[in-house]
């Protein structure tokens, strides 16, 4: 349900995100001032900014996404690490508990 949901934000995403370049291109919608960004000169109109925002956007997503990934990967592995550990205990505290009842039966 929630990879649904997800899909249908990306896809209203995607389409303003269409719609927002193709209104705002053109002669109609130019930039007042040529500026640079990186030593990257931006000349054009706002459309071209506003794409140029979509896909820094989209990148640091990709990115944030990776990191949250792994974080998520790296937590797992802690939490399979912690309960082998706990499963472990747990049988050796049995294996003591049989030992001490076959020591007393032994010297009854």
């Amino acid at each position: 349900m929630r990879a649904i949901v997800g899909l249908m934000v990306l896809l209203v995403a995607g389409i303003v995100a269409i719609v927002g370049v193709l209104s705002n291109a053109g002669a109609a919608h130019p930039l007042t001032e040529s500026f640079s960004l990186f030593g990257f000169h931006v000349t054009g109109s706002i459309g071209v900014v506003f794409l140029f925002g979509i896909t820094v956007g989209a990148v640091a997503s990709l990115g944030l996404a990776i990191v949250v990934t792994v974080a998520l990967r790296t937590a797992n592995r802690a939490h399979d690490g912690r309960r082998t550990v706990a499963h472990f205990q747990r049988e050796m505290a049995f294996i003591n508990y049989l030992a001490r009842l076959n020591c007393l039966s032994v010297r009854s």
